[in-house]
């Protein structure tokens, strides 16, 4: 699946001076926290209430080239799986059992879905509490993801 992501409108939009080029997992989720940290004006735990998915979004963005990115969704959070861990706001290093993160423990982990870009796209952008941020994030970033997110 080809999306093109354009950094230079992603930088502008979020306001960062540069995208360092990471290439290690927990490099790229500490750089992501911090960016929304910053722009969005909330704390890393806040991420995860509100904010996982733009944090998922931005996180594929700098990773993407670098490493295979799959989302965790169960509908309440969305997690980034990558090199056999799970990575959000809080675990920037990482987990290797899903149900040991918060949102994701016993029972909730098993109803957790796996989605490529396009499908965690389709769904955030219409049912996250920042739902109308993420769209405004892609729309300048990455139009044709965009496009398939609202179904246009």
């Amino acid at each position: 699946m080809n999306i093109t992501v354009n950094r230079e409108k992603l930088k502008e939009h979020l306001e960062i001076v540069r995208i360092p080029g990471y290439r290690r997992p927990n490099s790229i989720a500490q750089f992501t926290t911090d960016v929304i940290c910053d722009y969005y004006g909330v704390d890393p735990r806040r991420i995860n209430q509100g904010y996982c998915f733009i944090w998922a979004y931005l996180f594929w963005t700098l990773a993407k080239d670098k490493m295979e990115v799959r989302f965790k969704s169960n509908y309440n959070h969305v997690v980034v799986h990558t090199g056999g861990r799970f990575y959000d706001s809080e675990h920037i290093n990482g987990m290797s059992e899903l149900s040991k993160m918060p949102f994701f423990e016993a029972r909730r982990a098993l109803e957790a879905d796996d989605y490529n870009i396009v499908e965690m796209a389709q769904y955030w952008a219409s049912n996250g509490l920042q739902a109308h941020k993420f769209r405004g994030l892609m729309r300048v970033s990455a139009r044709n993801l965009y496009r398939k997110a609202i179904g246009a």
